[in-house]
C-alpha cells in the first residue's frame, strides 16, 4: 500500500510541476490544453509500449532451413512458421532467385524442435483475408532436418488464383 501512495504522490507532483511549467512557458496562456495534449501523448506511448511487449514479433533463434516457392504470395519477413497451430519459428529472409525467378525463403526454426526431412511447408492465410504464414506438415522419416537443409515446398495459390481457375476452367 505504501508503494501505491508513493507512486500516486509522484504522479500528482509530476503533473503539478508539468502544469506549472506549461503555465509559465506557454505563450498562448492555455496551459490546461497543452497539459491535456502531453497527457494524451504519454498515454499513447504507454499503450504502444504495452502492445509491443505483448506482441510476439521477435524472430525465433534456432536453425535455418530453406524452401523454394514459385511465389511468396504476400508473405513477409517475420511471418510465423506454424506446426499444428503452434508458432515454432519465423520467416528470416525472402529473396528472388534471378536465375529461375523462383522465391527462396529462409525459415528460422526453434532449435529444440526436430522435424523429419520429408516434412512439407506451404504458405497459408490466417482466415480468408488475413496475414500469410508458413505451415509445416510433418513427414514420417526418422532422419531430421539440420541447419542449412532444404525442405520441400508446396506452391502457394492465392484466392485470386483459385477464383481464376474456377472461372476459366468452366469456359472450356
Amino acid at each position: 500500500m505504501n508503494k501505491r501512495l508513493n507512486r500516486g504522490a509522484f504522479l500528482i507532483s509530476f503533473f503539478t510541476g508539468l502544469a506549472s511549467f506549461f503555465k509559465k512557458y506557454t505563450k498562448d496562456e492555455q496551459p490546461f490544453e497543452t497539459l491535456v495534449g502531453v497527457f494524451v501523448l504519454l498515454l499513447a506511448f504507454f499503450f504502444l509500449g504495452w502492445t509491443l511487449s505483448k506482441a510476439d514479433v521477435q524472430t525465433v533463434k534456432g536453425y535455418d532451413v530453406h524452401a523454394v516457392f514459385s511465389s511468396a504470395g504476400d508473405l513477409h519477413v517475420g511471418a510465423d512458421v506454424v506446426l499444428k497451430g503452434v508458432k515454432i519459428g519465423s520467416v528470416k529472409d525472402i529473396r528472388l532467385n534471378r536465375s529461375d525467378y523462383r522465391v527462396d525463403i529462409t525459415l528460422s526454426l526453434d532449435e529444440d524442435l526436430r522435424l523429419p526431412k520429408d516434412s512439407i511447408v506451404e504458405i497459408s492465410t490466417y482466415g480468408l483475408m488475413g496475414d500469410k504464414y508458413v505451415r509445416i506438415k510433418l513427414g514420417k522419416l526418422t532422419e531430421y532436418l539440420s541447419d542449412g537443409d532444404s525442405i520441400t515446398a508446396k506452391d502457394f495459390k492465392s484466392l485470386e488464383d483459385l477464383i481464376g481457375q474456377v472461372l476459366f476452367s468452366g469456359a472450356e
